[in-house]
């Protein structure tokens, strides 16, 4: 396990993705889970959609390892999660995660 995606996790609300940390500390006053992660970086040259969106790492992370691992969040039990709307809505797993896939289809293929 590498945790790249424990370090480079992006949560999104109402609004879209998170791109400032007011908005987070509402999310984490609100779900007590946010607590598990603390920002990690911007993104950057991604399209204006995810420009600036705030990427975040779990506190848990240890030497690449989770140290809560059998207690973990649901995001992470459920990562990569293979299901049809996170395909449908165009997600992939990070390049060099050893869960590697891709969708059949674009999302604009769907619409159509």
């Amino acid at each position: 396990m590498c945790g790249e995606c424990c370090k480079n996790i992006l949560f999104s609300n109402e609004n879209g993705y998170i791109k400032n940390e007011d908005d987070f500390k509402i999310m984490q006053k609100n779900h007590l889970i946010y607590r598990f992660f603390s920002p990690n970086g911007k993104v950057q040259n991604e399209g204006e959609e995810l420009n600036g969106a705030i990427l975040f790492k779990c506190k848990f992370l240890k030497n690449n390892r989770c140290s809560i691992y059998l207690f973990r969040p649901i995001f992470c039990r459920d990562y990569p999660s293979i299901n049809k709307k996170f395909i449908q809505m165009g997600g992939t797993t990070l390049d060099n995660c050893g869960f590697k896939f891709e969708p059949d289809k674009k999302f604009i293929e769907y619409l159509k």
